[in-house]
C-alpha cells in the first residue's frame, strides 16, 4: 500500500505542457509581417488587447519573450527568430491537413500552389480557365521562374507542384514525372534563317547571344557543349526571363537559345525565326514534380493531372 501511495504521489508531480494554440501562432506570425498589432487586430477582426494576450500566452508557453523594443521599434528576439520558421511550418501543415481531410469527401478544395517554368508561361490563362470550370472550390497560386528557383520553392514546401526542366535522363529514384523531351532552337529576328534547316552548334561562336545567367542549368549545359567544341559563346547580355529574351530578339536582332514550345505563338506570327540546334543536339527533359514535405491533397492531384495533360499536348504539337 505504501508503494502504491508513493506511485500515486509521484504521478501527481508530473507536469504536462498544454498544446500550442494555432490561433496564437497565427497572431505571432502576422505580427512579424505587419507594421503593428493594431493592423493585425483589424486583419483578424479582433481587438488589439486580445492579440497582445495571445502573444503573451504563447511567450509563457515557450518560456521567453518573442519581441523586444529597440530604438528602431519592435523586433524579434533570438527566441522569436528561432520560433518563426517553425510556427510557419506548423500553420502550413495544419492547413494542409484540413484540406486533406476535406478532400477525403472527394470534392477538390483549397489552394494549389503551382510553379511554371519560364518557357511555359503561356499556360497560365488556359490552366486558370480550365480549373475554374471544372473545380469551383479550388484556388490557384501561380508563379513563374527558372529551374533552380522552382526547385528551391518545392524543397521548402512553398509550392505544391512545378514544371522543371533538367538536362539529365530521368532519375527513377526521385519523384520526377518526365512529361516529354524538348529540343533547343536558335531564335533570331524574323529575317534570320528563312529556311527551316538545322544549324550547327559551332555557328554560335560568331553570334551575339542573350542567355540566362551562369547559375542556370541550361546556361551551364550550353557552356559545357561549347567547351567540348573548343569555342566560346559570345554572351552580350544575361536575362532571367523568357519573355525578356523574346523582346530582345524581336526588337534588337540579337539571338538566343530556347525550346520551340516557349515561342510557338511568336513563330507562327512571323515575329521571330528559329532553327534547330544540332551537333550536338541539346535536349531538355520536361518534368512535373511535387513537394514531398506535405501530403498531396485531392486538389493538388487533380490540378497536377490537368497540368500534365496540357504539357503533353504542347510538347506533342511542337516536336
Amino acid at each position: 500500500m505504501e508503494i502504491g501511495r508513493r506511485a500515486r504521489g509521484s504521478h501527481q508531480q508530473v507536469r504536462t505542457t498544454s498544446p500550442l494554440d494555432l490561433a496564437s501562432l497565427h497572431c505571432f506570425v502576422l505580427a512579424t509581417e505587419m507594421p503593428s498589432l493594431s493592423v493585425v487586430a483589424v486583419e483578424l477582426g479582433q481587438t488589439q488587447s486580445s492579440i497582445s494576450k495571445r502573444i503573451a500566452s504563447l511567450e509563457q508557453q515557450l518560456g521567453g519573450r518573442l519581441f523586444e523594443r529597440t530604438g528602431r521599434g519592435v523586433v524579434l528576439t533570438g527566441l522569436g527568430a528561432e520560433v518563426l520558421p517553425i510556427a510557419r511550418k506548423l500553420l502550413a501543415d495544419a492547413a494542409s491537413l484540413a484540406e486533406y481531410g476535406k478532400s477525403r469527401g472527394q470534392v477538390p478544395t483549397g489552394t494549389v500552389r503551382i510553379g511554371l517554368s519560364s518557357s511555359f508561361h503561356f499556360l497560365v490563362s488556359d490552366l486558370f480557365v480550365e480549373v475554374s470550370r471544372r473545380y469551383s472550390e479550388v484556388r490557384l497560386f501561380m508563379s513563374e521562374g527558372f529551374a533552380p528557383a522552382l526547385e528551391q520553392e518545392l524543397s521548402h514546401g512553398r509550392l505544391d507542384l512545378a514544371t522543371v526542366t533538367t538536362f539529365a535522363p530521368q532519375d527513377k529514384s526521385r519523384d520526377w514525372d518526365c512529361v516529354g523531351i524538348a529540343d533547343t532552337y536558335l531564335a533570331g529576328p524574323a529575317t534570320f534563317g528563312a529556311d527551316s534547316s538545322d544549324i550547327d552548334f559551332i555557328v554560335l561562336r560568331s553570334l551575339p547571344l542573350a542567355l540566362p545567367p551562369r547559375s542556370d542549368p541550361f546556361r551551364q549545359k550550353l557552356e559545357t557543349s561549347a567547351r567540348d567544341l573548343g569555342i566560346e559563346l559570345q554572351v552580350a547580355v544575361e536575362v532571367n526571363s523568357t519573355r525578356m529574351l523574346l523582346d530582345l530578339v524581336s526588337r534588337t536582332g540579337i539571338h538566343t537559345l530556347l525550346a520551340r514550345h516557349s515561342v510557338d505563338a511568336q513563330l507562327k506570327a512571323n515575329e521571330i525565326s528559329m532553327r534547330r540546334l544540332v551537333n550536338p543536339v541539346v535536349q531538355r527533359h520536361v518534368t512535373l514534380r511535387y513537394a514531398t514535405s506535405q501530403p498531396n491533397t485531392l486538389a493538388v492531384r487533380v490540378v497536377g493531372t490537368l497540368l500534365r495533360e496540357k504539357l503533353k499536348s504542347v510538347l506533342k504539337q511542337c516536336y
